[in-house]
């Protein structure tokens, strides 16, 4: 019931009658209602059919009805603000953005807890979203970075390296985030191809830069081992260890093995060795940058006002409290952050600036 595969039909008449709802869902059908009914049935016996030659998200967009098609379609430019959508035709919104798209589509929430629901729902319907959490400062800064937020992190700015485009949703702390420039990062990745001609000690001191971390037997992502000229690998992303096996300075072999049984999987020719830590380098940029000037959807833009406003006051407290200079940054402002094309969803009180679009469901 959980898994990706578990598709849902609901069907039903919705009320534009002028009654009591109650009235109206305990009482008959009427001759139209039933005639609906009917036609409705036969879309779901074609929906059910298709569903093994079309994709969820295609056939969504071709019988979805709760959202007029015109106002749906009229209201996917840009630079604008939607109102009034339920949080299901939110995300069938943010879709339908990235469908549209040539460009990668960057969702911004004011919590994590929000970035982690619209992630977990668009995950229901395409592969290519992704996940940059953040935590918050005081625990980021003061106290200790979760290693499962920082892992997810790190597999995001991975699969951003690929050029397909994708759908990245974040919370502000995320979205303020100081990142490596691209460029530089992509100088860390190291290639460990066999026959090359390398030192065993320089394998590794890059692991150790990389951030990985010894151990005497590899059996998470992120550490490494070493048995004589035997070197084993985690690396980030990867679903088993690396086995790379050396001949005096000459890569011999490399091969996929299970970190349980430690028995070899299969041989392959060559392996990237990606960071395992957050680089810091001079020349900072946001992941509004990393991703290349996507399209931003903000979302419930006055919450992550007033998110922002906390945040500020959090870190000149906490400066003063460290007697350090109250100026002092630890992320981008949000005023240096340049959008070029962004859109925001909000409720009906939102207090947005631009072309304010309103959907005004009928459903019961």
């Amino acid at each position: 019931l959980h898994s990706n595969s578990f598709r849902r039909l609901k069907i039903g008449v919705s009320n534009n009658k002028n009654i009591d709802t109650k009235d109206y869902v305990l009482g008959k059908f009427s001759k139209s209602d039933i005639e609906s009914l009917n036609s409705i049935i036969n879309q779901c016996a074609n929906i059910i059919e298709e569903f093994s030659e079309k994709s969820f998200l295609d056939l969504m967009s071709q019988y979805n009805k709760r959202v007029h098609n015109e106002w749906f379609n009229k209201n996917l430019e840009n630079n604008i603000c939607i109102t009034g959508l339920t949080f299901e035709l939110n995300i069938f919104y943010v879709l339908e953005k990235f469908r549209l798209s040539t460009e990668n589509v960057l969702v911004v929430t004011n919590s994590l807890y929000e970035a982690n629901q619209i992630y977990n729902n668009l995950l229901t319907y395409t592969s290519d979203v992704l996940l940059f959490p953040m935590d918050d400062f005081l625990t980021s800064v003061a106290l200790a970075i979760s290693p499962d937020l920082k892992m997810k992190r790190l597999e995001t700015i991975q699969s951003l390296n690929s050029n397909s485009k994708k759908i990245v949703i974040t919370n502000l702390m995320g979205y303020l985030k100081y990142l490596p420039k691209k460029e530089e990062a992509n100088n860390y990745i190291n290639k460990i191809i066999v026959n090359d001609k390398i030192k065993r000690e320089d394998i590794i001191e890059t692991l150790e830069k990389l951030g990985y971390k010894r151990e005497s037997l590899v059996t998470s992502t992120g550490e490494y081992a070493v048995r004589g000229y035997i070197i084993d690998v985690f690396i980030i992303d990867a679903e088993h260890p690396y086995r790379i096996e050396m001949f005096g300075d000459e890569i011999d072999n490399i091969r996929i093995f299970n970190e349980n049984t430690q028995i070899s999987i299969t041989k392959i020719n060559e392996i990237s060795l990606y960071p395992f830590s957050e680089l810091e380098t001079e020349d900072k940029v946001s992941l509004y940058e990393y991703m290349n000037n996507p399209l931003v959807i903000y979302y419930n833009f006055d919450q992550i006002k007033a998110g922002y406003k906390k945040l500020t006051q959090e870190i000149f407290d906490y400066n003063i409290s460290m007697n350090q200079d109250s100026n002092k940054k630890y992320m981008f402002n949000m005023d240096q952050i340049t959008v070029k094309n962004s859109n925001y969803i909000g409720d009906f009180n939102s207090s947005c600036n631009l072309p304010n679009f309103s959907y005004k469901s009928n459903e019961l």
